[in-house]
């Protein structure tokens, strides 16, 4: 590389050792590659100083006299030039020489690194082979051992698989077996809870039965009753017209003094009719306490079948718990036997409180009869008195009047026409 000062024309040619950047220690490839551009680089550097030179000497030439540059000068630069051309020559030559040893150690390590790397990847593959062979090797007993235990374990499965075939096959068998057994019990106490519906409902429409039979019963005593009570506020009517006609017949026996045989006959009569009227009180309340003991025991009967049925209800929870085989018919006849009972209970609650009303009603009745009956005793007390008052009178008037007997022989067939008159 040549280097110009503008002062002086003077050229400091380098010499290419002193551009010598590369390391022969590096990499061949790299070596050789920065080899070639530095030779290149010196090529076109001598080129152009071969041109420079050629300008120089051609300047040279045209040098003036006048010139200050002697020939002596000119003389040493060009020897200067050729020595430094020779020496550049001999430079250029040793590199070429470094370039062909380069060249001959780049492919001598091209080759040493080939080798290398045949004999490295030779031993790899070796290397490879074997522990692909010694894998393999190994891999065999380890699959050989894994197929042998995949075997025991395949036959130790199909045995396990065999003995649990059989067990189920024996669990199914025993289950069916139970289920068959659960079916005729369920089947059994399926009948046994219909029997003992049908039983029930049996009960029911008995009790029913016998709840209308006494409500007929009521019904026909409180007719009868109404009846007796009707007939016997005719007796009493009549008894009190009876009295009045005696009050009559009395008066027209103060008036028509006679035979007086009748008049006891009379309170006889009365005193028979208050008798059978107590008579027929104390059996009409022997029929309301039998009638009220009879209601009575149908309440017990009936809270009785209410406390069955409960039971009964609870054993069919309970049995409905363990079996569900047959629920929406379960649930239908207890449905349907529930709505049975409860119209049932509901006609047996209205029948009581019929009743109820129907025995307040009577004790009402019979108390107004038991008051018209002491009424009528009373009356009949206070006619009795009258009577005894009367008959008194008849005594001290037959007293007084038999001193007119024979003047009044016509008065006692008019008393005996009149008195059988009255009484029938």
């Amino acid at each position: 590389m040549a280097v110009h000062s503008e002062g002086n024309d003077e050229f400091q040619l380098l010499p290419p050792t002193a551009f010598e950047t590369f390391s022969v220690v590096g990499d061949a490839n790299k070596q050789l590659f920065e080899v070639k551009s530095e030779i290149e680089m010196l090529k076109k550097e001598n080129k152009k100083l071969r041109q420079q030179q050629k300008v120089q000497i051609n300047d040279s030439k045209f040098v003036s006299p006048t010139s200050g540059v002697s020939p002596n000068t000119n003389f040493f630069q060009q020897s200067y030039l050729e020595n430094l051309l020779t020496r550049q020559a001999s430079e250029v030559f040793e590199l070429k020489q470094q370039i062909c040893q380069l060249t001959t150690d780049h492919r001598l390590a091209v080759k040493l690194a080939e080798e290398q790397k045949h004999s490295e990847i030779k031993e790899l593959m070796e290397q490879q082979h074997i522990t692909t062979e010694a894998f393999k090797h190994k891999h065999y007993i380890q699959i050989k051992e894994m197929e042998n235990e995949y075997e025991q374990n395949n036959q130790e499965k199909d045995m396990l698989i065999l003995n649990l075939k059989t067990e189920l096959k024996e669990k199914n068998n025993l289950f069916e077996n139970q289920i068959r057994v659960l079916n005729c019990d369920t089947d059994v106490h399926i009948r046994s809870q219909g029997e003992t519906i049908h039983i029930l409902r049996q009960q029911l429409e008995t009790a029913g039965v016998e709840i209308k039979q006494q409500n007929e019963q009521l019904k026909n005593a409180k007719d009868s009753f109404a009846v007796e009570i009707l007939q016997k506020d005719e007796e009493i009517c009549s008894k009190s017209r009876e009295i009045k006609n005696l009050n009559q017949q009395i008066q027209q026996l103060k008036t028509y003094i006679g035979d007086t045989e009748n008049v006891p006959r009379s309170i006889e009569i009365l005193e028979t009719d208050k008798e059978v009227l107590q008579s027929r009180l104390k059996i009409l309340t022997k029929e309301k306490e039998h009638l009220q003991s009879s209601n009575d025991l149908l309440k017990i009967q009936l809270t009785s079948i209410n406390e069955i049925l409960i039971l009964q209800e609870a054993e069919l929870s309970q049995y409905k718990a363990k079996y569900h085989d047959n629920e929406q018919d379960e649930i239908l006849l207890i449905k349907k036997w529930r709505e049975k009972l409860f119209s049932v209970m509901v006609q047996h609650k209205s029948a009581i409180i019929r009743q109820e009303n129907d025995i307040v009603k009577w004790k009402e009745k019979v108390s107004n009869i038991q008051n018209k009956l002491n009424l009528s005793e009373n009356q009949l007390q206070i006619f009795n008195h009258s009577l005894s008052n009367k008959q008194a009178e008849l005594d001290i008037t037959i007293n007084e009047n038999k001193s007119f007997d024979c003047g009044h022989a016509g008065a006692p067939p008019l008393v005996e026409q009149i008195s059988p008159r009255n009484y029938s």
